[in-house]
């Protein structure tokens, strides 16, 4: 039988060498093997203690993930691995998780995300830590509208002035919201354990 050729593991045929090789076409294909495992690790220099999922990231195979990564998944649980950012206790198995952060993952139920900021410019309590968070509030404004437009079609946008004034402030205290959120979808945070 021909001596298979590979420069890297996925090269190597994992059916060679065959049942009818010669002894030393045997050694050909463990010295192939030997050259094919280095040249796809030429810099490991020592025992590698990883998992399946943490192999497969690094040939490519997805991104590798970190104790504490938080990502957003279409799924309504957790992938093994990962717990649901609910607020719920950590399992003590996970102690570099809790060292990280604490005993409950974070409570992402209905929570925005806001990035770290060192600047009050662009966050009033700046600087904040990782998981930190902010009460809603709604800051001071007003709606205003200037002259009685003669043309008002009563479009959604436009209010009707009663009285003599001509100037003044739109009242939203009657609207039916509960809250204030823009338009948004919903995911389930989960956090690397």
């Amino acid at each position: 039988m021909t001596v298979e050729n590979a420069n890297y593991i996925n090269e190597l045929n994992p059916l060679w060498p065959t049942d009818d090789d010669y002894g030393y076409e045997g050694d050909n294909h463990i010295r192939v093997t030997k050259k094919a495992t280095y040249q796809s690790f030429p810099n490991i220099d020592a025992a590698v203690n990883t998992t399946p999922d943490e192999l497969n990231q690094f040939a490519g195979k997805g991104v590798v993930w970190s104790t504490g990564d938080v990502k957003m998944t279409a799924r309504t649980v957790a992938d093994d691995g990962w717990l649901a950012c609910d607020g719920a206790a950590i399992p003590l198995e996970h102690t570099d998780l809790i060292a990280l952060i604490g005993a409950n993952t974070p409570d992402m139920r209905g929570q925005f995300v806001r990035g770290i900021s060192d600047d009050v410019a662009q966050d009033r309590d700046a600087p904040r830590a990782p998981l930190s968070t902010q009460d809603e509030m709604v800051g001071p404004h007003s709606h205003p509208f200037g002259q009685l437009n003669s043309n008002w079609n009563g479009g959604p946008n436009q209010g009707l002035i009663l009285g003599s004034n001509t100037e003044g402030n739109f009242d939203t205290s009657d609207n039916d919201g509960v809250e204030n959120t823009p338009k948004n979808m919903a995911f389930l945070f989960v956090i690397k354990t």
